[in-house]
């Protein structure tokens, strides 16, 4: 008996998918529950298994192509059980569109060597202002049976000379970019987060030369700790420290009623190929550095390759953006909804700064923070981003 493969539902946001790779080809033999194909989501790229074993008789939806959810994407039968008839029918050819059709109707045709009708003061005139036959028979004719005449000829010559030149042209033509899957589902709520959520943002200059040097110790001991750990570990460590401390932060809006999450799961914002994607670390403040540290390096690996799981880019309460690699100095980022706010991490380098009267050189880096207005207040935003300014400026602080 036939089975029908759908798109499956892999995600709660999900409305469509798109297949990334067939695992398997028409014609091969499959097992129920080994792998089939990777559906991309919305969100990641998701391994999907046979739910029937057999023959994969026919692949319906190609790889690169995306259709709603339950669509039938390609259909497995016994061995000896032929494809039914109704998914043995070629897709039927699209009809030319009507205006297409009609431009090539109204298109005029003229055979080589056929006669120019024209009088010959309108064939003199043409010499005179130097069109060769080909160009006298594009000048329409206005005379008796559409003949030439002298005047056409001359109001086609002053059309010709009031008409601005052309440039050469260039054989060049517009990229259209389809956007769907990853880039389609965060422009959607990039638009939402703007639309619905009044936004403020507020930014502090932080002294990071404690954090460096703390930094380099662990690196010093990376074979004993087993991971190399970044700034960006030693940040969201602290920002989960931070949300600890002011639970107000760490909450959204819901209605009319403000809802404070008693999971704090710090997302990392990672740019793969498909678009902007965010992983979440669990639990972040019930963690060690060293812990914080292997779990966005394998987070960020599985981004890279597009093989996050739903569960891994779901539940995030608070989100990290960092472009400080790109040479960002300073940046205001959008809450990814349904957040009430989002860090946003300019790039660490070295500044004269004042110190107990005197100048001297720092590594600082500047960190911004944009809330929602309907659940936070300037005040609370403040103290949160000034509790991150000091586990950054004194470390030991979050590792007490």
């Amino acid at each position: 008996m036939a089975t029908e493969v759908l798109m499956p539902k892999l995600g709660l946001t999900m409305e469509e998918g798109s297949v990334n790779s067939w695992l398997k080809k028409e014609g091969e033999a499959v097992q129920e529950g080994e792998p089939l194909m990777e559906i991309m989501t919305d969100k990641a790229a998701v391994e999907v298994e046979s739910p029937a074993s057999g023959v994969l008789r026919k692949i319906i939806v190609p790889e690169g192509e995306t259709v709603p959810l339950a669509t039938v994407i390609a259909v497995i039968t016994d061995p000896d059980e032929a494809l039914p008839a109704k998914y043995a029918q070629a897709p039927a050819k699209p009809a030319e569109p009507a205006a297409a059709h009609a431009e090539k109707l109204a298109a005029p045709v003229r055979r080589r060597g056929e006669r120019i009708k024209a009088s010959p003061a309108a064939k003199r005139v043409a010499r005179e202002q130097g069109l060769a036959e080909e160009e006298l028979g594009q000048v329409p004719g206005t005379g008796p049976g559409g003949r030439i005449t002298e005047q056409d000829v001359l109001d086609y010559v002053a059309a010709k000379a009031a008409k601005p030149s052309e440039a050469p042209a260039v054989d060049v033509e517009d990229v259209l970019v389809p956007v769907k899957g990853i880039r389609k589902v965060m422009a959607e709520r990039m638009v939402e987060s703007v639309k619905n959520a009044p936004q403020f943002s507020i930014a502090m200059e932080v002294d990071m030369k404690e954090t460096v040097a703390l930094r380099t110790r662990l690196i010093a001991n990376e074979e004993v700790l087993g991971v190399r750990i970044s700034y960006t570990d030693i940040l969201a460590f602290m920002v989960g420290r931070a949300l600890e401390e002011h639970p107000q932060i760490n909450a959204r809006w819901e209605g009319a009623q403000i809802r404070q999450l008693a999971g704090i799961n710090v997302g990392i914002a990672v740019g793969a190929e498909g678009g902007l994607v965010v992983p979440v670390v669990k639990a972040i403040n019930r963690k060690r550095l060293v812990d914080v540290a292997k779990e966005i390096k394998e987070l960020s690996k599985k981004a890279q390759a597009g093989k996050l799981s739903p569960d891994e880019l779901q539940g995030g309460t608070f989100t990290i953006s960092n472009l400080g690699m790109f040479g960002v100095d300073r940046f205001t980022a959008i809450i990814n909804p349904p957040e009430s706010a989002i860090l946003a991490v300019g790039q660490m380098k070295e500044q004269p700064v004042v110190v107990d009267g005197q100048v001297v050189v720092r590594p600082t880096m500047w960190i911004s923070l944009t809330g929602d207005h309907r659940v936070l207040e300037g005040v609370q935003a403040a103290r949160f981003l000034g509790r991150v300014k000091e586990l950054l400026e004194n470390p030991l602080l979050a590792l007490a």
